[in-house]
Order: C-alpha cells, then structure tokens, then sequence
C-alpha cells in the first residue's frame, strides 16, 4: 500500500482526454432545481399546483440563443378546482429562470374556460415543432380528465406558441374532435404522450399519446395511440397498440396501465431501419406490488408491433434492485447513443425510490442492445446531488424530458419533474456531461487517499473514431525528477507491487517511451489506439507507474487507474 506521506505527491487523478469534439453524453453532471423559491422563478405557486407533473423542452422560443422550457402545473386553480396549466420559462444559460409566461384559463390567450375543473390541463407535455411552417411551434398538452364524449375520457390540446409564450392558435383532440376511434368513460387519454418524429416516412409526424386506464383486454391494462398529424395538426389516422391489438403481444396484467403516464421515440434499436418506441407499465408487479416495467416495441413501417423485449426486476437484464411500490418505468426519455455502440438508449423514472430518503425517486439511465435488453445502466438519485440537499418525498424522476444541449458544448440536458406534495412543485435540470465511451474509476485506491475517495466516479470528455483520434493520458500532482510509465491492462487485476497497488491485469502492455516529469509534476502520454489493436468497444485500463524518491528511486508508486471503454 502507498504511505500516508506519499499522498501529497498524489492529489491529481489520471485523467484522459480524446482529441474529437465532444458529442455523447453519460454520467450526471451539474443539476439546477425551480421551485417558488430557487432558480429564479418568479412565478406564483400555490400549496398542491403539481408543478413538474410534466416537463419538456421547447428549443429556443423567444430567440436568445438558450433553450426554453415548458412545465405543467395539473392541479392549478386558474378557473377551477384542478383546472391546470402550463408554465412557459425562458431561460439563462446556466439554467436559472430569466423569465416565465403562464398558459392558463385565466392567463396566455388561452379561451376561458377552455379547460374544466378537474381536467388536469397540463398532465403531459410533448413539442411536435413547427407542423405548418409558419415559423410557430406547437406544444402538445394533455387533459386526461376531459369528460368529452364521457366522464375522464381524456383530451389532448395542441397549441402553437408565440416567442412570448402565449397562444397563437389551439385545437383540440378528443370524443368530440379529431380523434378517429371512440374513448369510453376513465381512459384518461393524455395521461401519456411524446413526439414520435415521422414513424411510417410519409413526411407526417406522429404523436403518441397514452391511455392507461383504458379497459384494453383487462381492467385498467391501459392502450397507446399513434396519431399521424397533418400538418394543422388534425389527425389523419389512428394506430392502436394494447393487449390483442396493434401486433402486440405481450401479456398485461389488470392495473399494469400500459403506455404509463409517458412513453418515448428511441430510435432504431434493433437495427431494422425503423424506429423503435418505449412505453411504461408503471404498475407491473414483476418481482412485487407496483416495481413497475417498461417495453420496448419493434414497429414495422405501418406502426404495428413485430417484436417487443420488457425490462423490469425480473426481465431484461436490469440490476437495479428495485423494491415493491418504485414504479419504475412511469416516466420515459430518449437520450440518444450514450454508450456509442450504435444502439439508442433511454432514460427511465422511478419515482418512489427510497434512495437514502422515503420516496426520494431516483432515475436510471440505461444502455440498449439491439435486442432492447439493458446492456449497462447507471442510476441518477440525491446521493449524485449532494450540494442539494434534495429532501425525501420529492420523488425526482415523476416526470422526464428532453430539454437539449443548454450550454453550447454537446451536453444533454434533461428536465426531471420531483416535488409532489411538497409546496407547489419542482423540477431539476440536470445535465449529462460529454463522455463519449470512456469512463474512468478507481481501481482498489490505497487506503487514506484523499483527493476523492474509493468508489469515486469520473466525467471525462472525449468521443470519435479509435482509428483517428488521439488519446491522452495525463497524471498530475506527481515528485518532479522521475521518469514515468504507463502500462495497460486488459482488465482489472488489483495487486500490491513496490509502495503500491497495481491495478491493469494480464496481458499486460508497457506504453513506451518513459516520460520524466516536468517542473510542474506531471507526464502526459499520446497515442492513436489503433496502434494498440483496440477495437471498437474494447475495454482497457491504464495506469501510471513512477520512482519513488523517498525510497532512493527503488520502489515504484503508482497513480490511480482509469478504466476505458473506446468508441465506435
């Protein structure tokens, strides 16, 4: 093991850059929580409003140059008991409020009395973009306690937007128009929805909208609906995907509320050249009562299903754990190739998670393969968060959107919903740092090392082609005057060596040449991976190794290791 008196040649971490700009996104990184008191909203909420029931980006509506976002506040009593709305906020770069228009029956442009008491205006949000190419966007907006044509048979609104947040023009999709097939009384049609781009290439987008209350084969078994907008946004055809229905075949469970309270276009999982959707089952008891589940959905280009893979506890090959009542798989987010493997990946709320705290919900960001199992996941909760203090109860991960790149260097940002029964409502934006297919860790650190800590997870910035990029490997903080290695592993194979643990595993490759240290106690070492036989996806760990002065430059210490996985 390293002396406790060496540690302060050892506050710097190896670290690794690649020389590609920077484009996929991985771990979390920084977070910014909204609420009636921080993040510089200055809107109005009151006690019970469910803001964060819903949360989406908007891209940047009024033309400053930041993204905007939309959230709904359900339970907002504007008009009425529950009536809802949705907050508009214009936004600064490092994620604070600039600014907050309100869509409501009392405020917006919104026609009063447009929404009724108890419709929960605002449930669910999904940005269809600029359908008529007027320059306008449309923001979708979901209602599922409409009682048109039957008591909560649900509505969604599609509203184009001005650049000060106000309505430009609304219409309405329900029992009473636009909607192809019939509901019947508690579908709750809009509890669920999301832009799905243009599913079958005719050049129409499609919406997906789910009802999970909907009585489809089974109490409460819940149905999605695809709806191909024109491009006023009425409806050309309906497509139905439930148990029985749609070329689905999986088998629900009364109460497993199909479609969930969201649903997502991932993109082409399985490689087919179609894309590919996610839908929840928040109340699937796989495992236990309400741990939830989601699908994934092969689509053919007629936007039927030819396959599916479910993932919950017990399928999948999700880790997790997760415990009766998370339900997980209630929200649902595209967040594009992580892993950059080629297949799409997607985020997943699970909102009465007790991380640490009761109900504190946590998310989880999964890696796909193409057969839609989990491949690798990462779970994002209050302990990613500490400067927070984010409370128990807040159930972060209630509801998930795409909000996009906030900061101009490739990052994602993600807007999460948390905050329900507390105050008025939150929500988080967090962003996933650039870190392309490396991801570095400790591997078995010398005890009482103090610049981190074991366990410790690192962003790292870097992505591209292993046959044309660079990689550097950089240590810091080390005595001046030696001569430095670094050495490189296939795996991890942790053993004392010298005044050290050494930490690659056979087979085991010497990076020539050695390096001195400079005036400043650090060592850098390029080279393109291609000269070291990796391949795509290949895993690698690396490591510093330098003379130990104390000892009269007889013993080796080591630096800590990173472990490295290359992109496609």
């Amino acid at each position: 093991m390293l002396r406790a008196s060496l540690f302060s040649f050892l506050l710097g971490t190896l670290l690794l850059t690649l020389s590609a700009p920077l484009q996929a996104q991985c771990l979390p990184g920084g977070a910014q929580r909204i609420d009636s008191n921080v993040g510089g909203f200055g809107g109005l909420l009151e006690n019970g409003d469910r803001f964060g029931r819903s949360v989406i980006g908007l891209g940047d509506l009024d033309q400053d140059g930041v993204l905007d976002v939309a959230v709904g506040a359900r339970s907002d009593d504007d008009g009425g008991i529950d009536c809802g709305a949705v907050w508009i906020l214009f936004m600064n770069a490092d994620k604070t409020v600039r600014d907050e228009a309100k869509i409501s029956n009392l405020f917006g442009n919104l026609p009063a009395g447009t929404v009724s008491a108890g419709d929960f205006f605002g449930y669910t949000l999904a940005m269809l973009g600029d359908l008529d190419g007027d320059g306008m966007p449309t923001l979708a907006v979901g209602a599922p306690n409409d009682d048109d044509g039957a008591g909560n048979a649900g509505a969604v609104y599609l509203l184009e937007l001005t650049q000060a947040g106000a309505v430009a023009s609304m219409l309405k999709i329900s029992n009473a128009a636009n909607l192809p097939g019939n509901l019947s009384t508690g579908d709750s049609f809009g509890m669920g929805m999301a832009a799905m781009g243009d599913l079958d290439g005719d050049g129409n987008v499609e919406l997906g909208v789910a009802a999970p209350l909907a009585d489809q084969g089974g109490m409460n078994k819940g149905r999605l609906h695809l709806l191909s907008l024109a491009n006023d946004g009425s409806v050309l055809q309906e497509r139905r995907i439930g148990q029985g229905i749609g070329g689905f075949s999986g088998i629900l469970d009364a109460q497993d509320q199909f479609g969930g309270r969201a649903l997502c276009s991932l993109g082409d999982v399985n490689g087919d050249g179609t894309t590919d959707i996610a839908a929840g089952a928040f109340r699937d008891d796989d495992g236990g009562a309400d741990r939830g589940a989601f699908y994934v959905l092969f689509l053919n280009p007629s936007m039927t299903v030819i396959g599916h893979q479910k993932i919950s506890g017990t399928q999948g090959g999700l880790v997790g754990p997760l415990e009766d009542g998370d339900l997980f798989g209630m929200t649902l987010a595209p967040i594009g190739d992580i892993n950059y493997d080629g297949v799409p990946d997607v985020a997943v709320g699970n909102n009465l998670d007790d991380v640490g705290l009761p109900d504190a919900g946590s998310l989880f960001l999964l890696s796909l393969t193409p057969q839609g199992t989990v491949l690798e996941e990462v779970r994002v909760d209050r302990n990613s968060f500490p400067g927070l203090n984010m409370p128990g109860g807040d159930r972060f991960g209630r509801s998930l959107g795409v909000v996009g790149d906030m900061t101009g260097d490739g990052s994602l940002t993600l807007g999460v919903g948390a905050g329900a029964g507390q105050g008025g409502g939150a929500i988080y934006l967090i962003t996933l740092d650039d870190c392309g297919c490396v991801t570095t860790r400790y591997c078995s650190p010398p005890t009482g090392n103090s610049a981190t800590g074991a366990g410790a997870i690192f962003d790292v910035a870097g992505t591209g082609s292993i046959t044309q990029d660079t990689l550097t490997l950089t240590t810091n903080g080390l005595p001046t005057g030696q001569f430095a290695l670094f050495f490189m592993g296939h795996g991890t194979q942790p053993v004392t060596v010298g005044n050290g643990i050494l930490c690659p595993g056979a087979p085991l490759l010497r990076i020539l040449p050695a390096l001195a240290t400079g005036a400043t106690g650090s060592v850098t070492r390029d080279f393109h991976p291609s000269s070291l036989a990796l391949q795509p996806g290949d895993t690698r760990v690396f490591q510093c190794w330098y003379r130990d002065p104390a000892a009269g430059g007889s013993m080796f210490n080591f630096s800590d290791a990173v472990e490295v996985r290359f992109c496609r």
